[in-house]
């Protein structure tokens, strides 16, 4: 079982460890965070594979969670804009095509964070629209707008009227960043970092310019104030809620502190896959090798599948991780290419003389702007590359390239695709990118390469830098190829990886199954002798495990052997070829000359008694001379095959037989042979029941030998002390371990014989005048004590039936032995004296008593008989019967079954409390009498002392126990007495009992005398002599 456990645990933990080598963890990105007027906080992650909005509450508790699919396909989606408005969440969810980066569809959404369900509240479908650069929403009574900034313009749509319209700004140039107010004015930004306000008539008003390349942000609260996050100067607000005209500066550290997402990450749901199918593989290994009844083969076969299917996945998920390094590090190559060509193209000159505080003064940079602008199909730094004819580098779709321009301080700013931006270096979250930007910047390196790093997708990027005359870098090209284009064309090329892969892994599991068919045919045999074991009993248990473990370790059985005597092999051989002969006419005539003059015939005959005549070399046709096999069979081939030729001859014999009872080194040989042989002859086990047991030592623990003396012959033992001592001894060791002899230990067994004895010989000399038919009484009738004497019997009866149905017989010797002495001859048979001898001899109590005794004696010497039967049948002939019993023997009888009296635990509890009250009553009687206050026990009177709950009980049984403690008078009081025994709160105190002697009854009364026909007489025993009218 442990090493079931173990494997299956193994091959649960397997799969988890895979994914956590050759996987990678995915890690939850914070997009966004808004609040509420409830000062509720929503904050929007994303992995790889899914995208997650959390609300949490003031206190950062978690209030519900919304979680739908980040990436699918060729798409993936973004929550562009979300807001909270009147205890409400809305959204806006985009989907956009990765190849194109071209909006596919929008969908505005009321999220319900109890349900994690959410409401579509409009959907709209895009052909051929571009992605948008910002997207703000904002919802006010009765209206939500949704802004977009597009290189068509600005994007308007009315989510509650289900309208859209494209709006151009007319301004030199391309709007980089836009918002609704509550009034429906428009406010926007522009790549040269000027802010617009434009009315609902689409007039657009300059309100604000400041330096190129810092805006980052546009958005609405739900009060009207406008929001611009300037990378540079921190956060632009509006005066009031409808925009006047003033705008005022906030430092944007109040607005970063205002809310920290405490967000959790983990293995992404593949990881969870893989812990699910490696439990699931862990139970379906541990369940295949538990059960029975599925042959070996099968097993293996399965953990064959399971184990390929494992190494499968490792050799898949390696194949992919290489594939990838691949496919990464040709698009780095590519990627650094593109940007020398790009870097070739630009003319330093007029680079030099542009003004990057008002770049808009300076043609050039509108060159710059057209020749980085990014139109779907027609990339001018396309053109560029395929001019200079190194059309492997031709970045696709899923590019970008960005020219950042160089002061003192860093980064001033630059071109990312047609923008222009401000990003100074402390704001690069990456510490890795910006350790890049700073090396190339400080001229540590002519072009610094750079690998994938987390972000919507994963991109490879490339940075090379831009030299004046004098060779200062002023500027960094950075061409950037996105991996998503990987993610998805390699789809189809794993889908082949794991076809093939499949493939192999089936063609590779079918010849490891044909190969383990071929190799394992021969231990089928040794698999179903296993097998057969499990339908044996075995005595004592581990005795089944044992012979299955040296069945399955074993080599192959030599079964012959170079001896003089033994049980012949019948084989013959040829003396012209010298080929062995194994025919069936030769194999019957052998047999049928066994069968009547003995195996000894072969030694005795030459070879052609035993040849059919006219027989020839089945090999070569010679007829000129055979010779014999001169080796004999394996003696345990030869008792191995005893139940066939015992059992299966004779049938009134059983098949199989129900006990095979041998020493415990037969494992290794009749018990396992008898198994191979009878499994291999397709019978099965050859037995039901094993029985072993150990050797017979001295009672020091020596083996028995000659030579130290110390054997002792078993026929001297039944001489000294009969065949009974011999038997019970048997019967009161534990046979599974070695047996110890010696003549204290059968001084002992000799004891215990005569205490047994005793009980019977008890219950006989009180049944002489007992007719079980006539003088039998009911239950109803019995005593107290009488019933608690049946209720024990009932036990040991009930504890001897399973011992022997178990073959435990020490346990029901002890049973028994310990039954007649402790319950019954130190007991019962004590106290029952008394009504035996002094009670009419037709009285119920009297006869109760006899009942009682008689099915003592006839349970105990049924019990007996499989043990004692030479004494069993010595007691069932002296002994009377009732009408159900054969007289002639016992063992013509069935042993009763444990039902002479309904079994009460209280009751019995209660006799066996008093029963320990007994035993401190005789120690204080015993105490007195050495101290000559008494000299019999009748002539004590016992005063019993407890308080409460003993008192109590000691005082509802008071009536009883003169007769129990074989005294003439028992008080109970409270207080505390002379002697304290073993019963907690007991004490005992021992005087010379009141009132005079009966002589009949020798029991101490103030009624002695009382009657005048009786003076020496109690009224008890005058009353019984009036009865026998005497």
């Amino acid at each position: 079982m442990l090493k079931r456990i173990i494997f299956a645990f193994f091959i649960a933990v397997a799969f988890p460890l895979i994914y956590i080598l050759i996987g990678q963890k995915q890690d939850w990105t914070v997009d966004d965070t808004i609040s509420d007027e409830n000062q509720n906080n929503y904050t929007c992650f994303h992995n790889s594979s899914d995208i997650m909005i959390v609300k949490t509450d003031s206190n950062s508790e978690i209030c519900g969670k919304w979680i739908t699919q980040h990436s699918y396909g060729y798409n993936f989606s973004n929550v562009e804009a979300m807001t909270a408005y009147d205890g409400n969440f809305y959204c806006v969810l985009t989907e956009i095509n990765s190849k194109n980066f071209m909006i596919v569809q929008r969908k505005w959404l009321k999220i319900d964070f109890e349900n994690n369900t959410a409401d579509i509240l409009y959907n709209l479908k895009y052909n051929g629209i571009q992605n948008a650069y910002s997207t703000s929403l904002t919802v006010s009574d009765g209206r939500m707008y949704t802004v977009s900034a597009l290189l068509e313009g600005i994007q308007i749509v009315d989510v509650y009227n289900k309208r859209q319209k494209i709006l151009n700004p007319g301004i030199e140039a391309i709007v980089n960043y836009a918002a609704a107010l509550p009034d429906g004015r428009i406010i926007f930004t522009d790549i040269l970092n000027r802010i617009y306000i434009m009315d609902q008539d689409g007039d657009p008003a300059m309100i604000y310019e400041t330096s190129p390349g810092s805006f980052s942000q546009c958005t609405v609260d739900n009060n009207g104030y406008c929001y611009i996050y300037d990378l540079n100067n921190g956060w632009l607000v509006s005066s009031d809620n409808y925009y006047t005209g003033k705008i005022n500066f906030i430092n944007s550290d109040v607005f970063k502190d205002s809310f920290t997402p405490s967000v959790s990450t983990g293995y992404n749901k593949n990881f969870i896959i893989f812990c699910v199918v490696g439990i699931a593989a862990g139970v379906i290994i541990f369940i295949i090798l538990s059960l029975k009844r599925i042959s070996i083969l099968l097993k293996i076969s399965g953990i064959i599948v399971l184990s390929l299917g494992i190494g499968g996945i490792i050799l898949f998920l390696f194949i992919d991780s290489i594939m990838e390094k691949v496919y990464l590090q040709s698009k780095l190559d590519r990627a650094v290419m593109s940007a020398k060509v790009i870097e070739a193209n630009i003319d330093m000159v007029q680079f030099a003389e542009i003004n990057w505080n008002h770049p808009g003064d300076n043609k050039y940079f509108y060159e710059l702007c057209s020749f980085f602008e990014y139109t779907d199909g027609n990339d001018k730094i396309k053109a560029v590359i395929d001019n200079n004819h190194s059309s492997e580098i031709i970045l696709d779709d899923n590019n970008y390239c960005c020219l950042y321009i160089l002061d003192n301080e860093g980064i001033k700013s630059g071109i990312c695709d047609e923008h222009p931006v401000n990003i100074p270096i402390e704001n690069i979250e990456s510490e890795e990118i910006a350790d890049v930007y700073k090396s190339v910047a400080a001229g540590e390196s002519e072009s610094i390469m750079y690998g994938a790093y987390a972000d919507d997708f994963e991109w490879v990027l490339a940075i090379s830098p831009l030299k004046d005359k004098n060779g200062k870098i002023i500027a960094l090209i950075e061409t950037g190829i996105s991996k998503y284009n990987y993610m998805t064309s390699s789809k189809k090329n794993l889908l082949n990886i794991l076809f093939i892969v499949t493939a192999v892994e089936i063609i590779l599991g079918i010849l490891i199954l044909i190969i383990i068919r071929i190799t394992l045919f021969p231990l089928k045999k040794l698999h179903e002798a296993v097998k057969a074991a499990e339908d044996v009993k075995w005595f004592p248990e581990w005795g089944k495990d044992r012979l299955q473990s040296m069945v399955k370790e074993r080599a192959d059985w030599c079964i012959s052997r170079q001896r003089k005597w033994g049980v012949p092999i019948p084989v013959v051989y040829c003396q012209d070829c010298g080929k062995e002969i194994i025919d069936n006419d030769v194999m019957m005539k052998v047999s049928k000359i066994f069968g009547e003059e003995g195996s000894d015939a072969w030694f005795a005959h030459d070879t052609e008694y035993f040849l059919p005549e006219g027989f020839k070399c089945p090999h070569c046709g010679s007829d000129k001379g055979f010779d014999k096999e001169k080796d004999i069979m394996d003696v345990w081939f030869d008792s191995g095959s005893s139940h066939a030729a015992v059992c299966r001859k004779r049938g009134y014999l059983k098949v199989p037989a129900d006990v095979y009872l041998e020493g415990a080194d037969q494992y290794r040989g009749w018990f396992q042979s008898s198994l191979l042989t009878s499994v291999a002859g397709g019978n099965g086990a050859p037995y039901k029941q094993i029985i072993t047991h150990g050797w017979t030592v001295d009672g020091e623990g020596k083996k028995m030998s000659k030579s130290l003396g110390n054997g002792i012959d078993p026929q001297e033992i039944v001489g000294k002390y009969g065949a009974d001592i011999l038997r019970l001894w048997v019967a009161s060791a534990d046979y599974h371990a070695d047996i110890r002899i010696s003549p204290e230990i059968l001084k002992q067994i000799s004891d215990n014989y005569r205490k047994l004895r005793n009980t019977a010989r008890y219950c006989l000399s009180n049944l002489y005048d007992f007719n079980p038919d006539s003088d039998m009484v009911s239950n109803d009738e019995l005593e107290e004590l009488d019933k608690y004497a049946l209720m024990k019997l009932d036990e040991v009866l009930e504890i001897a039936r399973n011992a022997f149905e178990v073959y435990d017989y020490h346990t029901a010797a002890h049973s028994l032995h310990n039954f007649c002495v402790v319950e019954m001859s130190n007991f019962y048979f004590d106290v029952l004296k008394d009504r035996l001898y002094t009670s009419a001899p037709e009285s119920k109590t009297r006869r109760a008593a006899q009942t009682v005794l008689y099915k003592v004696l006839d349970a105990l010497t049924l019990i007996l008989t499989p043990i004692l039967a030479f004494t069993a049948d010595e007691i069932w002939q002296a002994m009377p019967h009732d009408k159900s019993r054969n007289g002639e023997s016992p063992l013509f009888n069935e042993i009763p079954q444990p039902n002479f009296i309904e079994a009460d635990s209280e009751f019995i509890a209660k006799w066996d409390r008093i029963h320990s009250v007994r035993y401190d009553v005789q120690k204080a009687l015993e105490l007195a009498r050495n101290e000559k206050i008494i000299g019999k026990p009748l002539e004590a009177k016992v005063s019993l002392y407890a308080d409460g709950e003993l008192y109590d009980f000691l005082k509802s049984v008071e009536a009883q126990l003169p007769e129990i403690f074989i005294t003439s008078s028992v008080t109970v009081e409270n207080g505390e007495g002379e002697v304290k025994g073993d019963v907690e709160g007991l004490s005992v105190t021992v005087s010379k009992a009141d009132g005079e002697k009966c002589e009949r009854c020798w029991k101490f009364s103030d009624t002695v005398g009382q009657d005048k026909n009786h003076p020496t007489l109690c009224a008890h025993c005058a009353k019984v002599m009036k009865e026998l009218s005497l």
